[in-house]
């Protein structure tokens, strides 16, 4: 199974990015979800509970916890890692990653969530949406 995490984010243009203050250690690249009891940002991940599951973009900077986390949900991002053009890619039982629909398993995920399309070997268009659907 591929597991794509990402260690390098560049989004061209940061003003439409959401700062949230960090829950837990965030590293650029990651997929977070906001926790509804704090507001803050934590590792999303689909094998965990439906909230876990509901990511909300990507990090575009490291943060330890408590600190202030960009959060990039819209913007076309260029990556560190190959990705395919076209293909859709998903929420990832390992938290803060993502991977192709084709690498989700029976018993991989609790819940599926569309993260983003791949553009060219090294862009991503952002598309979160969580389907809240569960593997068989």
């Amino acid at each position: 199974m591929a597991i794509y995490t990402i260690t390098s984010i560049t989004v061209p243009l940061p003003l439409n990015d959401e700062v949230l203050i960090a829950g837990e250690a965030i590293d650029a690249g990651e997929v977070v979800y906001q926790l509804a009891s704090d507001e803050k940002a934590y590792l999303a991940f689909s094998g965990g509970t439906e909230a876990q599951a509901q990511a909300i973009g990507w990090a575009t900077c490291s943060a330890a916890a408590g600190q202030p986390v960009s959060i990039n949900r819209t913007q076309v991002m260029t990556i560190n890692t190959g990705l395919s053009v076209t293909r859709l890619y998903f929420l990832s039982s390992t938290p803060g990653a993502m991977e192709e629909e084709s690498d989700i398993a029976t018993g991989d995920t609790e819940y599926k969530t569309l993260l983003a399309t791949g553009l060219t070997a090294t862009t991503l268009w952002p598309n979160v949406w969580p389907l809240m659907l569960t593997v068989p």
